[in-house]
């Protein structure tokens, strides 16, 4: 009988000869780390025992079992790294599927077709099959035995793969936009990786990711309610769900991380709400005390209750704010919404002449203090008879700014009729197009003739990308050219010692910008930071 030299520990010698004979040809640890690159894969899957057994048709590289054991291993650690890159994403929701688009893939391996109907037949990978052509993309996730399991690295030999797995993804435009972020984002490094690592599969994380897998099954049983794949299943199979999401969670902070450790980055601003989305906001919050430039520890100068807060431009800078409104919801005019449109804009003419009602100002004072979800959670103790944490409120008050309007009986949303008619009405009107929830919009966008969005989120999102990167990051840059600037959305992170003058620069901005001085946080806690020292 052929002696098998695919077992677990041959791996490992493997990987253990790659590595030596790197060290051998450079001499350098750097040189070494230049010259590989890791992905990683379920501990319980090997591809090149598949491979030899299973033999694949493909166009290059026939009979190569090391370059195509890469390929394959290079395209399914796709999946991970999508989830990695929306580190909330909602697996229970998704049922653990991630949209992969044809021309990354192609860019990556040419035939990468041959290696998905490998992967698929032997149930390493499934397909949803609701692919639609200009409306739903194919979506995949790993096969049962797969998921949820713990990764290990397995490193690249190929040159080629190497190369592209290092070169990320870095929107050309975003950069020429944004050159001087990029060069910051290129210069973060993380500290002491295994470390790192060790910390995001601790039980501490864990935790925090079993406690994010039960609220976003509560969430899908939700929206989905009897079609929910959770819904009839026992405590002992819903334990074994949470169980492998949680894995699965735990395995994308990771990937996350070593991405940022090999320089394999992310940078681009969508066209939908011009957000810059990056490498460093792919990862998870608790992590990024392990965050790095030039060796110094990184601190973040947060805008709390970001989105409320940009919505009181609405009110106090309404000059500013029309264009931007007015970009998404020009499309009303001349349809059965011009009258919303008309009514839109003729409260905005009321709060250019400085007529707001009481309530209206009080949610302003309300948001510029930072007692918002406060605020909210006593208030819906009293309306349910329920006790509210802060960040069930905090839930709730999203919930009416991101679904549609027609969702009345939201707790927050009764909260805001009884409280704040005007501000809830204001948002109401932004959002009448928006009748259909993101999921029923991919089901039905190849009947509809415009895709209609939830234009409030775009507007807020937008003002706040353009405040951010393009008002405070852009002076920041102008008159302190010196001090990194990684932007997080609704924060800037920078080095220890800079971060008075970014925090300065954003409350001055920010109070010009809005019409009111607002809430910043610098987050010396959450970055590992003792504010005591400080």
């Amino acid at each position: 009988m052929k002696k098998n030299n695919n077992r677990p520990e041959d791996q490992r010698n493997r990987k253990s000869d790659n590595l030596n004979q790197a060290k051998n040809s450079t001499g350098s640890d750097n040189e070494i780390k230049n010259k590989t690159a890791i992905v990683q894969l379920p501990i319980n899957l090997d591809l090149r025992s598949l491979l030899r057994k299973y033999p694949i048709e493909v166009k290059y590289c026939k009979g190569d079992i090391n370059q195509q054991t890469d390929r394959a291993a290079f395209l399914l650690t796709q999946i991970v790294d999508v989830q990695s890159l929306k580190k909330s994403m909602n697996l229970a929701l998704a049922d653990g599927f991630v949209s992969l688009h044809s021309t990354i893939l192609q860019k990556f391996v040419k035939d990468y077709s041959p290696y998905f109907r490998w992967m698929i037949q032997l149930g390493i990978i499934e397909c949803d099959k609701k692919y639609v052509i200009g409306a739903y993309s194919r979506k995949f996730r790993l096969g049962p035995k797969y998921r949820g399991q713990k990764t290990q690295e397995h490193i690249l030999s190929s040159k080629a793969l190497v190369q592209k797995r290092k070169q990320g993804f870095i929107d050309s435009v975003t950069r020429s936009k944004y050159i001087e972020l990029h060069n910051d984002l290129k210069s973060l490094k993380i500290d002491n990786l295994s470390e790192a690592i060790k910390y995001a599969e601790s039980e501490e994380m864990r935790e925090i990711a079993y406690k994010s897998t039960k609220a976003d099954i509560i969430l899908t049983n939700k929206i989905k309610g009897k079609k929910s794949p959770f819904i009839y299943l026992d405590n002992e199979q819903l334990e074994g769900e949470i169980k492998r999401m949680v894995q699965d969670k735990v395995n994308s902070w990771k990937n996350s991380l070593v991405k940022i450790d090999e320089g394999a980055l992310y940078f681009k601003q969508d066209n939908t709400s011009f957000r810059l989305h990056t490498s460093a906001i792919s990862v998870k919050k608790e992590l990024r005390i392990f965050f790095r430039i030039n060796g110094q520890p990184l601190v973040s100068c947060d805008i709390k209750n970001s989105q409320p807060t940009f919505s009181l431009r609405f009110f106090l800078k309404p000059t500013e704010s029309t264009p931007i409104i007015d970009h998404y919801i020009c499309s009303y005019k001349g349809t059965a919404l011009e009258s919303s449109y008309k009514e839109l804009h003729n409260m905005l003419v009321r709060y250019r002449r400085k007529k707001l009602e009481q309530t209206t100002l009080n949610y302003i004072d309300l948001v510029s203090s930072g007692k918002l979800y406060e605020f909210f959670a006593e208030e819906l103790r009293k309306l349910t008879d329920k006790d509210w944490s802060r960040e069930a409120a905090k839930r709730a008050v999203f919930d009416v700014l991101f679904c549609p309007p027609k969702f009345k009986s939201l707790p927050g949303r009764k909260v805001f009729e009884k409280h704040f008619p005007e501000v809830i009405k204001f948002f109401s009107l932004i959002n009448q197009g928006y009748t259909m929830t993101k999921s029923q919009r991919a089901k039905y966008k190849s009947q509809l003739g415009k895709n209609p969005e939830n234009y409030l989120a775009r507007i807020l999102q937008r003002t706040e990308s353009q405040v951010v990167l393009d008002i405070i990051c852009k002076e920041l840059k102008s008159k302190h050219p010196h001090i990194p600037l990684i932007p997080l959305h609704d924060g800037i992170a920078t080095t220890l010692d800079n971060e008075l003058i970014v925090y300065k620069t954003m409350l001055r901005i920010l109070e010009k910008e809005i019409g009111i001085k607002v809430n910043v946080e610098i987050e010396y806690d959450k970055w590992g930071i003792k504010k005591n020292n400080r």
